[in-house]
Formats: structure tokens, C-alpha cells, sequence
């Protein structure tokens, strides 16, 4: 799902196993911020992009839904990143 508002996108992945959350510039332009979960693992989970595109998502950048929604709500208030989850820079 994509959600273009406050100049920026916000690009969410909800899968069975938590959800991945990206915020950038509407331009497209880095940088891409993404969600850090609590998990160190870099095995994949795996996505499918605006239905279609699949790809791998390393699972320590995966949030419960719960995180997620909260997440999604502020940004759709507010414009800024939520600071109830950690943020990296990609």
C-alpha cells in the first residue's frame, strides 16, 4: 500500500508475520527511511509490492501490526515519523 501525503510517500507492506513501513520524499529522492523491529535477523520475508512486485524484506525491518497501525496514524496526522518505533536510513 502507498500512501502519498505531506510531500512524502509512505509505502506499507502488511504480511501475516508483521508489517514493513518506508517513508521518503514524494519526488522519489533518498534518503528512505524504513521501521526497525526488535528481531536481529536478516533472513527474508517475503512481500509482494503494490500487489505484484515480490520481494524480500530483511524480518529485522518487520513491526507487529499493532506498531504498524500506530505508526500509520501518526503519519497520516502529523507528517513525522513515529518515535514509538526505531527508524533507519537506507
Amino acid at each position: 500500500m502507498k500512501i502519498t501525503a505531506h510531500d512524502q510517500e509512505l509505502i506499507v507492506g502488511l504480511g501475516s508475520s508483521g508489517s514493513f513501513i518506508q517513508v521518503s520524499a514524494a519526488s522519489g529522492d533518498p534518503p528512505y527511511h524504513v521501521v526497525v523491529g526488535e528481531s536481529l535477523d536478516e533472513d527474508g520475508v517475503d512481500f509482494y509490492l503494490h500487489g505484484q512486485h515480490h520481494t524480500q524484506i530483511p524480518r529485522r525491518l518487520i513491526i507487529p501490526w499493532a506498531a504498524a497501525q500506530r505508526v500509520i496514524r501518526e503519519w497520516i496526522a502529523t507528517g513525522k515519523r513515529s518515535r514509538a518505533v526505531s527508524w533507519d536510513a537506507v
